[in-house]
């Protein structure tokens, strides 16, 4: 149903700790976002990668210290923004040379590992500077800008689904807990762009790895 669904349009769905909205990775799914969420200018969408080791063939090669890129398939516990592409590079997955990634955890994996497959024939490479994957594009499940942030209860992400015309609102449960953060990869060391349980990452990080000046 979810794949049948994103042939069409988009899907909203429970991920972890917050619903989701995700569509095919290709322009026009990067534009039914738009249209689902009444989006704002200057404003990009992520991936929910389904392989452990998807972080390590997006990275651009050479733009990671090597032990942290070597880290990278054991790297969890955050919403990844690391270096795919040229900085100059911008398109609805890329903002000046980054693109942003979750890693999803079980039992996602196996699911959007099906997905990742069957989409394999209609990624659009550009999307994601020519790096390999053919993960969903994922964002949070709201209006662009609403303050109240992403949707994390059954009734109004349904209600959302069925007010922005969503081709599919998958039903499931919801873990409690903090956000996850998002992190900045970069050189040998990571950034923290937005706060939240930082307890699985600094748990999967190598030794050398250092902290940035959050920017």
């Amino acid at each position: 149903a979810l794949i049948d669904a994103l042939a069409t349009g988009v899907a909203v769905l429970p991920m972890s700790r917050v619903y989701v909205i995700v569509a095919a990775p290709t322009s026009e799914g990067a534009r039914a976002l738009d249209r689902t969420k009444r989006r704002r200018a200057n404003q990009y969408y992520s991936t929910s990668q389904a392989a452990p080791d998807a972080l390590a063939r997006l990275v651009l090669p050479g733009a990671l210290d090597p032990a942290l890129h070597a880290a990278l398939p054991h790297l969890e516990g955050a919403l990844f923004r690391v270096p795919v592409a040229a900085p100059e590079v911008e398109t609805p997955a890329i903002h000046r040379g980054y693109h942003q990634a979750l890693v999803l955890p079980m039992p996602l994996r196996p699911i959007f590992a099906r997905v990742e497959h069957a989409l394999r024939d209609v990624v659009e490479p550009g999307l994601f500077g020519h790096r390999p994957t053919s993960a969903v594009l994922s964002t949070s499940c709201n209006l662009s800008g609403d303050p109240r942030g992403t949707i994390v209860d059954r009734a109004t992400a349904r209600a959302f689904a069925a007010d922005q015309g969503a081709a599919l609102f998958v039903d499931g449960p919801i873990e409690t807990g903090p956000g996850f953060p998002i992190v900045e990869l970069a050189g040998r060391g990571w950034r923290l762009r937005r706060d939240g349980d930082l307890s699985a990452l600094l748990a999967s990080l190598p030794a050398g790895a250092i902290r940035l000046p959050d920017a």
